[in-house]
């Protein structure tokens, strides 16, 4: 619960909610309450500081009578150990990725027979540490996304977009990859011209579509689907892979999260994506969703809006 150090007990009792906490919205009004909910905002303490914190609201019966519980979370100890670790990563991205690159070009050197004819054996073990090289240069690639999002150094870019043409930009990514293994890509929907940082979203889709392909077997198709929304469209890109456990869609989008971590392994995935897909998109004001059964597959789904004047109200509160 949150401590109210700057209030003694007589000073409070008695009074609203509100009066004790001038800068919250209106959750206190009783016709705001729901039956329950949860909300990260700030408080303003009596010394004017705001106070990041987690406001939950429960409806419940006490004696026979209907109640409200309020409980204040206090977040500043959160968000400094965030901080910290994000300031740690991005120490620890930028101190590796300058001797990484360097060890991938003296290899890749090698393996072109500059420094002389390899071996068989040695072929092979070159081309297996350049690419266990660069999953490591994709690896801290992704940590300074994290950081750079996470600590609002990235804004999207807004401009008008063809999402379909975004879409057939992705696909040319990834298609060589999926052909590999023997997987077809398929386009369906119209074409939408939605409000977007157009790189970003190419990389929010060339990212599920990476996780689609990881997850289909030779033979399957992975689908992008672009439908329309009241706000803009919707993008979905699904496949017929193994489905994601009930338990894990809650916490997918979260950093270093695997589906099935030996899996991943074999297929090398970092577990970095889809929080970076989910970033970007909350950046553009708009939501990122997984839906998964046996029966359907798998879909990841995200909005993109159309209307100006929301993009920029959406940009206007991100940078506050």
């Amino acid at each position: 619960a949150f401590e109210l150090s700057e209030y003694d007990e007589s000073s409070i009792v008695n009074l609203r909610a509100k009066e004790v906490f001038p800068f919250c919205k209106d959750p206190f009004n009783s016709k705001s309450f729901v039956k329950s909910a949860t909300e990260a905002f700030h408080l303003l303490s009596r010394s004017g500081a705001r106070i990041p914190c987690e406001l939950s609201v429960k409806e419940f019966i006490w004696n026979d009578t209907s109640a409200v519980l309020i409980i204040f979370l206090d977040l500043r100890q959160k968000y400094a150990v965030e901080q910290a670790k994000r300031e740690f990563i991005a120490m620890v991205s930028h101190d590796l990725r300058s001797p990484l690159n360097s060890i991938n070009a003296v290899l890749t050197y090698l393996s072109d027979g500059h420094a002389g004819e390899l071996s068989e054996k040695g072929r092979n073990l070159v081309a297996k540490t350049v690419r266990e090289s660069l999953r490591l240069i994709a690896l801290i690639n992704d940590l300074l996304d994290i950081e750079k999002i996470k600590s609002g150094k990235f804004v999207a870019n807004l401009s008008e977009s063809s999402i379909l043409d975004l879409a057939k930009r992705s696909v040319d990514v990834v298609e060589r990859s999926a052909s590999l293994q023997g997987i077809d890509i398929e386009l369906r929907g119209d074409d939408y011209v939605c409000l977007c940082d157009g790189g970003r979203i190419i990389q929010v889709i060339v990212n599920l579509l990476d996780n689609a392909i990881k997850y289909s077997k030779a033979g399957q198709t992975v689908r992008i689907d672009m439908t329309k929304s009241e706000r803009g469209c919707l993008v979905t890109i699904s496949n017929r892979g193994r489905p994601i456990p009930e338990e894990k869609v809650k916490t997918i989008f979260e950093s270093f999260e695997q589906i099935n971590p030996g899996f991943a392994q074999e297929r090398k995935g970092t577990g970095l994506g889809l929080d970076i897909c989910k970033s970007i998109i909350e950046q553009h004001g708009e939501k990122i969703w997984v839906e998964s059964s046996e029966e359907s597959g798998t879909k990841f789904i995200f909005s993109l809006g159309s209307s100006f004047e929301e993009a920029v109200r959406i940009q206007k509160e991100l940078k506050e």
